[in-house]
């Protein structure tokens, strides 16, 4: 609101723990009178139709099963001539099946689509796509989540894990996995 200059903004979370963070920092930041939260599904947000000149999602729609429906609320939700922008967690070049399954339990995703993919989805929902690529951000993420883990947030990370140092162990070889497969571009950050 502040740094792009947009007048209001809602958001929505079907976790209501980060709802009322989001409350809580809006009212630190004296935000309230521009930003409101809904703790709801994002499926049934109750927000009426057209009535957003755009629709924000970052690596959230990765844990829908039905990302057509997702994509639909949002071409509901946006104006005519408003703007659906999104990044998310897909699949990049080269992925085999084994690597998509071991991803996939890991990260508790139902399904990992294709650039292509969510182009279609959003033609599907009456859209025009204007950018769909890499925004090339997820192998350093990854890199650096890994870094820190193994090197700087070793104490958080074990006590999280109840010190189970083989709990700890597999973490790391997970993401060393992620970071694998990022570097190989076979998992990217869409948007």
């Amino acid at each position: 609101v502040r740094l792009c200059g947009v007048d209001s903004m809602t958001g929505v979370d079907i976790a209501k723990k980060v709802v009322e963070t989001g409350i809580e920092r809006t009212a630190e930041e004296g935000l309230s009178d521009k930003i409101a939260f809904v703790h709801a599904n994002a499926l049934e947000s109750g927000l009426p139709d057209a009535s957003a000149d755009f629709v924000y999602s970052k690596d959230a729609w990765c844990y829908l099963p039905d990302k057509q429906l997702i994509i639909d609320q949002a071409a509901r939700i946006v104006k005519p001539g408003g703007k659906i922008l999104f990044t998310d967690w897909i699949e990049g070049e080269g992925l085999s099946d084994e690597e998509a399954q071991r991803f996939l339990r890991l990260m508790k995703f139902p399904a990992i689509p294709t650039l292509a993919e969510y182009a279609k989805m959003l033609e599907n929902a009456g859209c025009t796509v204007k950018l769909a690529e890499n925004s090339g951000r997820f192998r350093p993420a990854m890199d650096s989540y890994t870094y820190m883990l193994k090197h700087q947030a070793v104490y958080d990370a074990k006590k999280l894990l109840g010190w189970d140092d083989k709990a700890y162990d597999k973490l790391i070889s997970d993401f060393e996995f992620m970071l694998k497969l990022a570097n190989e571009g076979k998992i990217i950050q869409g948007m």
